[in-house]
């Protein structure tokens, strides 16, 4: 944790002050009030490890920005060279193989997890998971050697285990592993295989129950029907970003419009492309691939969907590991459909190749919005102008600047948008203190605390310093009484 020295908002008489960020506000009314995400779902053992290593190398201190983005690129190279191992045992050719490589280790939408820090989970879980699927694969290809192929499935276990200890990420590949099971056969060979690496997700979430207990562990049985009716939209929108990638934003609200043509669009594909591997004359063939690539990409963005059910925002690290299915998926589109005229394959594939240019491009402008935090908020709010929480952070970063009147406005304005986001009526009541508007001070943080009056502390505390410095010090003990309670 660096020093608060220098920082404006840490200085002066009320230094006890918070403004509080998404991850300092933990009380469970305000959690619930603000649709902020819960701590539970941040059991992630593996990635606190690496942290934990990176602090002990930078001598007990914060570690050096480098070194931490430099182990983020290097995971994320991995990753990408784990998908071309993985694809080259799906793929008829090595180029379909690079194209999944490619989007792995280079699409816009990679930008987010590589970029961002505290993201690396995101790295290692997919990481972990493509190497248990390439162990996976190998052991039902070493079926008729049982030693060798008990050791592979061993280690398809060991890297699951890793992959969720790191994040929740792959906590449904195993429906994907059922598709390849049922399309490249044999299915008894993959179903002795597929058995115990159910047993590790059932040994998985019983240390996540241990480890947490048993009302934190689990999803909300409220949650599951709304984010499996919603899910369907998800992976549409997320199938046209892959697409056409050019609104990027950490703050992407979820579009209620979208869950309607989703669920269409779904299940109109999943027929085509069942019926095209069916009518296929090889089990193994491209139709095969496209089969397995959809379900790779569907299932492995199910687990997102109660992320957005709790918090509304489509996070663009949500689709990493998707995005190799989408490489086998267009593989195999393209060997089904391809035109057999050798000028037009080369203009189809001149196309791709600009395709994959602008790609680069758009990627390359999109590592400068992680620049710091006032280039990345300052394009989430453009991005996503109706996120109540882009303007909230914004505003936050302009106050640990010292910029109040800016603040202010950005804080006013997600209220605006969520009436419901505590922080930011917090916060706009504490920067209303620093500006002295003091009535609208009061009159903020009153409003605050009406909808969330009993564990809202630090609502409560910055009532009693309003008080304070108006001079009705009764009135502020007691406020602030009311916080130590």
């Amino acid at each position: 944790i660096p020093s608060g020295e220098g920082v404006p908002i840490l200085r002066g008489a009320l230094t006890d002050i918070f403004v509080t960020s998404q991850t300092g506000h933990m009380d469970p009314e305000s959690l619930a009030a603000s649709e902020f995400k819960h701590r539970y779902d941040s059991y992630r053992p593996l990635l606190y490890l690496t942290h934990w290593v990176e602090f002990h190398l930078a001598g007990y201190g914060p570690p050096p920005t480098a070194m931490m983005h430099g182990i983020n690129v290097l995971l994320g190279a991995l990753t990408a060279l784990m998908a071309l191992v993985v694809s080259r045992r799906l793929c008829p050719g090595p180029w379909q193989a690079v194209l999944a490589a490619a989007l792995v280790g280079l699409h816009p939408l990679v930008v987010e997890p590589v970029s961002y820090i505290s993201a690396r989970g995101d790295i290692m879980s997919v990481l972990f998971a493509l190497i248990s699927t390439w162990a996976l694969m190998r052991s039902v290809d070493a079926r008729g050697r049982p030693i060798r192929s008990a050791a592979l499935a061993l280690g398809a276990c060991a890297a699951l285990m890793l992959s969720l200890l790191s994040k929740e990420t792959a906590i449904a590949i195993i429906g994907a592993w059922a598709t390849m099971a049922l399309v490249l056969g044999p299915w008894r060979a993959w179903a002795v295989r597929l058995l115990p690496l159910a047993l590790t997700l059932v040994l998985y979430m019983a240390l996540r129950t241990a480890a947490l207990g048993t009302s934190q562990a689990g999803i909300s049985g409220a949650v599951l029907p709304g984010a499996a009716w919603e899910l369907p939209g998800q992976i549409l929108r997320y199938f046209m970003l892959v697409l056409f990638p050019f609104v990027l934003s950490t703050e992407r609200l979820h579009d209620p419009a979208y869950d309607l043509p989703g669920v269409l669009a779904l299940a109109l594909a999943a027929a085509a492309l069942i019926f095209l591997w069916l009518r296929s004359p090889r089990p193994r063939g491209p139709a095969a691939l496209a089969l397995v690539g959809g379900a790779w990409f569907c299932c492995n963005l199910a687990p997102c969907a109660i992320a957005v059910a709790e918090t509304r925002v489509l996070s663009d690290r949500y689709v990493y590991l998707s995005l190799v299915g989408f490489g086998w998926l267009a593989a195999g589109l393209w060997e089904m459909v391809a035109p057999r005229s050798l000028p037009v394959r080369r203009l189809v594939q001149g196309a791709a190749a600009l395709w994959a240019l602008m790609f680069l491009f758009v990627s390359h402008n999109q590592v400068g919005t992680w620049r710091d935090n006032e280039q990345l908020y300052t394009n989430a709010v453009k991005m996503e102008p109706r996120s109540s929480m882009a303007y909230y952070r914004l505003g936050y970063v302009r106050a640990m600047d010292g910029r109040w009147p800016e603040a202010a406005g950005l804080f006013a304005k997600a209220i605006e948008l969520n009436s419901h986001n505590i922080s930011a009526h917090n916060n706009l009541g504490t920067t209303y203190l620093r500006l002295g508007r003091l009535k609208e001070a009061r009159s903020v943080l009153v409003r605050a605390l009406r909808v969330t009056p009993k564990q809202n502390y630090r609502g409560w505390f910055n009532l009693g310093s309003v008080y304070n410095a108006m001079g009705d010090q009764a009135r502020a003990c007691i406020m602030i009484r009311r916080a130590l309670a």
